[in-house]
């Protein structure tokens, strides 16, 4: 719909420092416009408050109330209209429109906005059909996390709908048009038709009396939720408050996306507010299905028991299985296991502590029934007494370990009787030492964690593309974390072909090249091969405004070079042509073929001293009236043809045609051309 030439500002006319280019949209409570600020050469969108129920555009572009009695509400309005601009001035969330400033001029106020390049999502959807849910996510998470910070604020945006939402073109969406103007207006009057889009908007929003709040918008998030799995716009609030027959998602998108996501769309879709999610932040879980942390316990499963022995030391096996490898680590329980294996570990070194221990108190005891005069060297002693390792060489002296029995007359105190291994008495050994335990085997080195995850990165020539990452709701970003496995990516791109990709990894980092294929379109194609086939200016041109990315682009613009110059070059050839025709067709007195041949021509008479009425002039055979008999002044152009100061301008017939000029009785005849008024004329004298 084209708004009126008496509402909308004229393109090209300038308000601050902004030259407005076109009209961009319209609504019940103003204008948008694509301005140019001419300060800083950049492309704005300006919105202008004019609430066409109370306001019209009058002289001189100024903007007035309708009549008296609307003055008051046009103020009300004008008011939360520049109040809206200095709360959002202050968001600076690349999902909420960027608010530069506002001034006011014209008797009203403009808002100067980020000009954002981009399709709708009602565009993107009717293309590309039904959306999976991680497309949605992808396009809802990042909105409400701008909508979030402006609920917090105490604004509402209450006119969520597709095309509210655009997708720029690096595919990042951004929530446009909020409306405090028009929620201030359509609280104190219902003649604001425009407040309702049938749809989108919630019950409570069809009365000034209704409670609006977080739980409105969400109402409207559901519902493009809900258009983007179905193609269909819900049934009318209004209509589904008397007798709702409205399919609920999780069976009109039955099996196409997972139950917690299609049930949070119905959630969200309640007529009644009270059966709504109340904040954005509870709904947002409940469309990624998050649900309360839960710690799990760890099996409380006794150490195992260590016996002191002398031999290698084994840990008691246990029946756990092999942890198996989850798709996420689990926070909880990760510690609780690392505590469990550091506590077996320093049971295992205790017990080799205290059989060192031990070892060392029997050496001790040992010594202390051996007496004073036992030799000091007990390392030796110790080596000559051992049964069970009898010394075998052959350099031994027998006479030694005889001697070694009866060197004393002090009687030997008992020996108590100890059994070795084998169960054999040892009563005569003179002293029993117990056997040095072996030294412990070192425990293997714990092998490295295998990593459970792996970074993934995806580089697109050209950049700026849009990616879905399916089976992760997460919005992707280059180096973003994922749990080992197989990934699929949605890779897309404006004037690009989609591509799908698989990405697998088992730990390792994962960095993609992908290059994009531009997509041709018929229109695209066709545009092209009209340009290839006359390469003229005005085809080149009309591919590159419709296609300045194209496929055939870089091509079409040299095309477009080499045209451009022949058409130069071509131009000012017909003019040096053009010229030398209009010196013939002026000397021949013959019209030029690209001008309109006038019915009249001028031609000047210098008829020295020769007053205005003392002479005629006949023409062919008819004598001009004194209408068609001019005097030249001083300040004319055609007197530099003069060179009397009777000099005359005669209108007759165009083209060369016999002519009397009589003064009493005198004749002066002959040929004159009657030439283009705009042209040089030509110049007759006669002299009496």
């Amino acid at each position: 719909m084209t708004q009126p030439m008496t509402l909308a500002l004229a393109n090209g006319s300038r308000i601050a420092e902004y030259r407005i280019e076109r009209l961009l949209g319209e609504g019940g409570f103003g204008l948008t416009y694509l301005a140019t600020d001419e300060h800083l050469h950049k492309r704005v969108a300006i919105k202008e408050y004019l609430p066409i129920d109370f306001a019209m555009r009058g002289a001189n572009a100024q903007v007035l109330p309708r009549t008296e009695s609307s003055r008051n509400d046009f103020a009300w309005g004008l008011e939360a209209f520049i109040n809206e601009a200095r709360i959002l001035a202050k968001f600076h969330n690349p999902y909420i429109v960027q608010v530069f400033r506002y001034f006011e001029a014209n008797g009203t106020a403009y808002i100067v906005m980020e000009y954002v390049e981009g399709r709708t999502l009602r565009a993107t959807v009717n293309d590309l059909g039904e959306l999976q849910e991680a497309e949605i996510l992808a396009v809802l998470l990042p909105v409400m996390d701008g909508l979030m910070d402006v609920h917090d604020a105490g604004i509402l945006h209450r006119d969520i709908k597709p095309e509210n939402i655009l997708i720029r073109d690096d595919g990042k969406p951004v929530l446009i048009d909020f409306g405090a103007a028009r929620q201030a207006l359509g609280s104190k009057s219902r003649s604001i038709t425009t407040v309702i889009t049938p749809g989108y908007v919630p019950i409570e929003q069809y009365s000034t009396k209704g409670n609006v709040g977080p739980w409105s918008d969400i109402y409207s998030l559901a519902a493009v939720a809900y258009f983007c799995l179905t193609r269909k716009r819900p049934e009318e609030a209004s209509d589904r408050a008397l007798e709702d027959h409205l399919l609920p998602a999780r069976d009109a998108a039955n099996g196409l996306a997972s139950p917690a996501f299609l049930n949070a769309i119905d959630r969200g879709l309640s007529v009644s507010p009270q059966d709504r999610p109340q904040n954005l932040e509870d709904w947002v879980k409940a469309l990624r299905g998050d649900k309360e942390q839960v710690t799990k316990t760890v099996d409380s499963t006794p150490p195992p028991t260590l016996t002191p022995t002398p031999t290698k030391v084994v840990p008691e096996p246990t029946n756990e299985p092999p942890p198996k490898p989850s798709p996420a680590p689990n926070p909880a329980a990760a510690p609780a296991v690392e505590r469990t294996s550091n506590r077996r570990g320093l049971i295992i070194l205790l017990g080799l502590l205290l059989i060192v221990l031990g070892g060392f108190m029997a050496q001790q005891a040992l010594l202390k029934f051996q007496g004073p005069d036992a030799p000091d060297d007990t390392t030796a002693g110790a080596d000559s007494n051992i049964p069970s390792t009898p010394d075998t060489s052959a350099d031994a002296d027998p006479e030694t370990n005889a001697d070694a029995g009866t060197d004393s007359d002090v009687p030997e105190p008992e020996q108590p009787e100890t059994s070795n291994g084998d169960g054999e008495s040892e009563g005569d050994a003179v002293a029993l030492e117990p056997e040095q335990p072996p030294e412990p085997e070192p425990e293997p080195e714990p092998l490295p964690e295998e990593d459970t995850t792996f970074r993934l990165t995806v580089i697109t020539d050209p950049d700026g593309a849009h990616f879905v990452l399916y089976g992760d709701p997460r919005r992707y970003e280059d180096g973003i974390e994922l749990t080992n496995g197989s990934y699929r990516l949605k890779i897309s791109m404006p004037g690009y072909r989609t591509v799908e990709i698989t990405v697998e990894s088992s730990g390792e980092d994962v960095v993609r090249e992908v290059t994009l294929v531009r997509e041709i379109t018929p229109q695209e194609q066709a545009l092209f091969d009209a340009a290839k086939s006359s390469r003229s200016v005005a085809d080149l041109q009309a591919y590159l405004n419709q296609y300045p990315q194209g496929s055939y682009a870089d091509r079409v613009r040299s095309w477009l070079a080499e045209a451009q110059e022949r058409e130069q070059q071509a131009s000012e050839e017909q003019l040096r042509a053009r010229a030398k025709e209009a010196v013939r067709a002026w000397r021949d007195c013959q019209p030029v073929p690209w001008k309109q041949t006038p019915t009249n021509g001028v031609a000047v008479f210098d008829i020295p001293g020769a007053t205005s009425g003392s002479f005629r002039i006949r023409v062919g055979r008819t004598t001009l009236p004194a209408s068609q008999i001019s005097q030249i002044g001083s300040g004319s152009p055609l007197r530099e043809l003069c060179s009397s100061a009777t000099c005359y301008a005669v209108t007759a017939p165009f083209g060369e045609t016999p002519y009397t000029v009589t003064q009493g009785r005198q004749n002066e005849r002959g040929q004159a051309c009657f030439y283009y008024p705009d042209e040089r004329n030509h110049r007759y004298r006669v002299d009496f």
